[in-house]
């Protein structure tokens, strides 16, 4: 090969490396847009003056993640594209005694809007904790949401036996079953919002498509809330980066690892020498023994630090077998 072909090769492989960056980070952008949250205020002095170039300090409880921007000229600040869940915040400049919020929730494409952040003239080693509840009402949004945690999921006694994630949303106003309409767009439990038929609902997991637009349902089945970070629902006055369906807006955030090994295990196991019979198989069915038959559905998750504040990991299984012929009745 000449030396011109070798700079001719290297030259596309420069060419091809720097679009996959480029394209990488594009997707990253564009994704961070429904996955990620922000927070945002205004920081005032004593006097209700701004306090511009205020630096602030966003710190991720779990995976210990450092964001810091500075206010504006008028005190304004927003953190963007933050993952999802708890931070601690710290408000300060010189001349003024910092601040700091604990507990700080960042959901899934929501603005966690703390208002008015007043700073008080002193010393900055001076710390003034803030541990006032959050805004009742959203001010910085108008689209309607509803985001349901990891730790709600893994205690709401529905979600067993792998029914879908979907099992949730029954519990926010303006959700009602879609009874006959079987053509619904769900993972789990068939429902309708605002009046709207089934088929309007869109499903998606970590902010990507997650519709079979062939025929309904979800293309990716999500039954196990070991996976699940958060679960939430919007329901209207969808944001610009929503436009695929009228109904309601599904967004399935998965785990991601935090600065913290867990690992967990689960298993059910239903059977013939386990159960018994129901009401209904003793007085409709006529029968005295329990049909032969067998479910079981487990599964485990593991999730940790590949590198503490930087890189993390998670992964998980679930598995499910039931009969593939209606159970029959043993001989007497």
């Amino acid at each position: 090969m000449t030396r011109t072909h070798v700079r001719d090769a290297s030259r596309r492989l420069i060419l091809v490396l720097s679009a996959i960056v480029l394209l990488g980070t594009t997707v990253q952008n564009l994704r961070a847009q429904v996955v990620a949250g922000s927070i945002s205020g205004t920081v005032q002095d004593t006097t209700g003056g701004a306090v511009p170039g205020a630096t602030v300090k966003a710190t991720g409880t779990a995976t210990g993640q450092v964001v810091t921007t500075k206010t504006d000229a008028t005190g304004l600040f927003k953190i963007p594209f933050l993952h999802i869940g708890m931070y601690s915040l710290e408000v300060s400049k010189e001349g003024f005694k910092r601040s700091t919020f604990d507990n700080v929730e960042v959901t899934v494409n929501a603005d966690h809007g703390l208002g008015i952040i007043i700073l008080e003239v002193g010393q900055v080693t001076t710390l003034v904790e803030i541990n006032a509840a959050p805004p009742l009402m959203q001010t910085t949004q108008s689209q309607i949401s509803t985001s349901i945690t990891t730790t709600e999921l893994a205690t709401f006694p529905a979600m067993d036996f792998n029914i879908g994630m979907d099992a949730m949303v029954y519990m926010l106003p303006g959700v009602a079953g879609t009874r006959d309409n079987n053509r619904a767009n769900t993972n789990g439990a068939a429902f309708s919002v605002n009046g709207l038929r089934g088929r309007a609902d869109d499903q998606q997991i970590d902010g990507a498509n997650n519709n079979d637009n062939s025929v309904t349902g979800p293309g990716m089945f999500v039954g196990n809330p070991d996976f699940v970070q958060e679960y939430q629902v919007t329901t209207d006055n969808f944001g610009p980066e929503y436009g695929r369906n009228a109904g309601s807006v599904v967004n399935i955030i998965t785990k991601s690892g935090t600065n913290n090994w867990h690992f967990d295990l689960f298993g059910t196991e239903g059977n013939n020498k386990l159960n018994t019979l129901s009401n209904t198989q003793k007085a409709f069915s006529g029968l005295h023994t329990l049909p032969i038959q067998n479910t079981e559905y487990s599964g485990g998750a593991i999730g940790g630090p590949a590198i503490k504040d930087k890189v993390f990991m998670f992964s998980g299984f679930d598995d499910e077998s039931f009969p593939a012929a209606p159970p029959f009745p043993r001989a007497v």
